[in-house]
């Protein structure tokens, strides 16, 4: 059955422990009980110059979370794009959106218009393309597991880069970083056909430089992220560590234990993701650490879900938006922690605004839904048109009458409205208010046939299509 958009309501959450960072701040947890996502996974974190994100999912599709935090949702079965399960996307300079999936590239287009392509001239069938990232010429670079690198430049053509032909050093690009020169940064992995595996960068002239354990201070030759900072430094993070790298000079965060899990912690740091914030402070998120941040002086805190709003020790990737919000995403779903501290109460802020959603997506109602005798009343012309009915008021008979897959009637202050033409007790009459007419959104919603259900602890109405 497919999940029902949820309005993003936020919960306020009290800590008892007091601390500097983020220890305190207000958050919300965004997950499939309580949200748009079909399931739990979110994979990655893309930015956008309007300053909302989009979130790339396991099974949930492409979610974007606009400036303002409305949620839009685009999933196989209710926009028709090609799969829910994305990895990474990117945005080109002609405004298109590029999504990296376990079968092929899915393309948003500037016109909003859905399409899929493979690499290789179509004759990968299945393949994972694992990251996607567009540079400065129109072109987009995509990695395929165990397939190397696949350029597409702004005429649609494709160059594979392999072992064979340039000088990457694995065929497994976790993710790929163009940068301001013209240059790409790639962070691979060595494989089961014994290759080397670790950073890479190629020029914008060809040139191809490689660092690896053997001939830098790398932590670890299987590389899973990249990423560079407002002051020129270079991130990077393994499987085994992380390492900043600035003026020729390696900074490395290491554990020399690795893989224990005896206190629930993985001491290898695991590195999926880096973020910076307006202050210069860095973020890492690891697969079994937590949350890292360090100041600009170099001072490592560690966030778990033991201090701080962290969901789990398991994270996937960070972004901070322009507004300083911290977002993660991880197997727990997406998580946003504020820069305010949170408000100081004994139990989560309980919503007052009762939001409607329909078939997956928000209606606007005008006027606002309200509860009477336990029932949830809206605008009754507004909902009715949202439902594709049409409609019309006998002032006469102070009558609504609409018209559409069924004839519904309802006349003001009665019990029993009439459904075509067979009477329907209504438990709590019509009536106006502030000039529109109020009615019980599950009666209208059933006698059209959906399903109607209530979350209390949201105040959200969710109607489906049987």
């Amino acid at each position: 059955m497919r999940k029902s958009i949820a309005l993003l309501i936020a919960f306020t959450v009290l800590f008892s422990t007091t601390a500097l960072g983020i220890t305190n701040n207000q958050y919300t947890q965004y997950n499939k009980n309580n949200s748009a996502l079909i399931a739990d996974q979110v994979n990655s974190i893309e930015k956008e110059a309007d300053g909302g994100l989009w979130f790339s999912t396991n099974g949930s599709g492409a979610v974007y979370i606009d400036a303002a935090g409305k949620m839009n949702v685009f999933t196989k079965e209710i926009n028709g794009i090609p799969n829910n399960f994305i990895n990474a996307s990117t945005k080109d300079i002609y405004g298109n959106r590029f999504f990296a999936t376990n079968n092929g590239v899915i393309v948003y287009n500037n016109a909003g218009k859905w399409s899929q392509y493979y690499l290789n001239g179509n004759k990968i069938q299945a393949e994972t393309v694992l990251d996607i990232a567009a540079d400065t010429k129109g072109g987009v670079w995509q990695s395929v597991q165990f397939y190397g690198l696949y350029y597409r430049n702004a005429q649609g053509v494709m160059t594979n880069y392999n072992l064979e032909n340039s000088g990457i050093p694995g065929t497994t690009i976790e993710k790929i970083l163009p940068d301001s020169k013209g240059g790409v940064w790639f962070a691979t992995q060595p494989s089961i056909f014994e290759q080397q595996g670790g950073l890479a960068y190629l020029t914008a002239e060809g040139k191809w430089s490689i660092y690896t354990t053997a001939n830098s201070k790398l932590p670890s030759n299987q590389v899973k992220s990249v990423y560079l900072a407002k002051d020129g430094a270079l991130w990077v993070g393994t499987l085994n560590g992380f390492a900043k790298l600035k003026n020729n000079n390696w900074t490395v965060y290491k554990n020399t234990v690795v893989w224990d899990y005896n206190d629930g912690l993985a001491k290898g740091y695991d590195v999926r993701g880096f973020a910076e914030d307006s202050e210069g402070n860095i973020y890492v998120a690891t697969w079994g650490n937590g949350l890292f941040k360090i100041t600009p002086s170099g001072q490592l805190t560690n966030y778990t879900p033991t201090n701080s709003p962290v969901p789990n020790n398991f994270l996937n990737d960070i972004k901070i938006d322009a507004k300083n919000n911290i977002w993660i995403a991880s197997n727990y779903g997406i998580t946003q922690i504020k820069p305010e501290k949170q408000t100081v109460s004994d139990a989560p802020l309980a919503p007052t605004e009762i939001v409607v959603f329909l078939n997956g997506n928000y209606i606007d109602l005008g006027a606002k839904p309200i509860i009477k005798d336990g029932r949830t009343l809206v605008s009754m012309r507004a909902f009715l048109e949202a439902l594709g009915q049409k409609v019309e008021w006998n002032n006469d008979e102070r009558k609504v009458i609409s018209t559409g897959d069924k004839n519904i009637e309802i006349t003001i202050g009665q019990n029993t409205g009439y459904i075509d033409g067979e009477a329907s007790p209504i438990d709590v009459p019509a009536e106006i208010i502030d000039g529109r007419t109020i009615v019980p959104v599950r009666w209208i919603g059933e006698a059209l046939g959906y399903r109607v259900q209530w979350d209390q602890s949201n105040f959200i109405v969710y109607l489906d299509k049987r």
